[in-house]
């Protein structure tokens, strides 16, 4: 059975998927169907680079829910494509005390950025050999009034390379790679990797996941999102976690995440947390 290492960023993500950038694909025809649900539990501070200590207080606490649908599919057995569509929850609260309030508690409900992607393996012997491009689509939903918002409001891009390795009981893989977000070029440089083990039919493993913004030009965001530090152009993170996929039989199972940023840029300092079903069909 080939290890699924696919699950939701993030994004986180996300800014984006922590998991969608291994170098294996499906056999022809063969597909993947799951959902999730992720949560980052209610916080009230923020990476900030330009910040004392690089942490910024915001005006008020804030959480973030989201259910995510991805579905990919082998168009042959090199080649794959995946889609990934996000609801998001967001919801400010209490005020934190330390800062004048300018913004109001609320609820926003939406759409998020709804990614589509391609992979294509070049190599697959001992070593995959896989590049990977994605777009994820503009169009969420904005709140001037709360500063929240369930998306970046422009159009992203990236392009990865993975390079990886699975023998029966472990695999591994690395990438590396370009984003960019706005027709204006605001990029990114991008890197991460993973390894993990099986135990009787389940999987579990470590990873790390970095997007980093390398200070291009930035584009036009509504004046609350700064204070809320939602979605923001300039927004970097440094990520690491583990993860366990649990087989229910041949062709069912869960999975459950967990992520902690290590460092970043207009990103939350909590922990997410993800769970979620999948069918497959190899």
């Amino acid at each position: 059975m080939k290890p699924a290492v696919i699950v939701l960023s993030l994004l986180c993500t996300l800014p984006g998927f922590v998991f969608s950038q291994s170098p294996w694909t499906r056999d022809k025809a063969g597909f993947y169907i799951q959902a999730s649900w992720r949560t980052i539990p209610t916080y009230k501070t923020i990476f900030d680079r330009t910040a004392e200590n690089r942490q910024r207080t915001l005006e008020r606490e804030i959480s973030e829910n989201s259910f995510h649908f991805l579905a990919e599919y082998g168009i042959t057995h090199k080649t794959l494509v995946w889609v990934d569509a996000p609801l998001r929850f967001m919801h400010s609260g209490a005020q934190t005390g330390t800062l004048p309030v300018n913004l109001k508690a609320g609820t926003l409900r939406g759409l998020g950025n709804i990614s589509l992607a391609c992979r294509q393996n070049f190599l697959s012997k001992k070593i995959n050999l896989s590049g990977q491009i994605r777009v994820d689509l503009p169009g969420t939903k904005v709140d001037p009034a709360t500063g929240l918002s369930t998306g970046f409001d422009a159009i992203g891009f990236s392009a990865l390379l993975s390079l990886g390795q699975r023998q029966g009981r472990w695999y591994w893989f690395g990438y590396g790679g370009w984003g960019a977000r706005g027709l204006i070029g605001n990029s990114a440089l991008l890197g991460g990797g993973e390894a993990g083990f099986k135990i009787n039919r389940n999987w579990f493993a470590f990873f790390s996941d970095l997007s980093w913004n390398v200070g291009s030009d930035t584009y036009f965001v509504p004046p609350a999102n700064e204070r809320t530090g939602l979605f923001l152009p300039r927004q970097s993170y440094w990520n690491a976690g583990a993860k366990g996929m649990i087989a229910f039989g041949r062709f069912f199972g869960g999975i459950v995440v967990i992520t902690a940023p290590i460092d970043g840029n207009l990103i939350s300092r909590q922990p997410a947390f993800t769970a979620g079903l999948y069918f497959k069909w190899d």
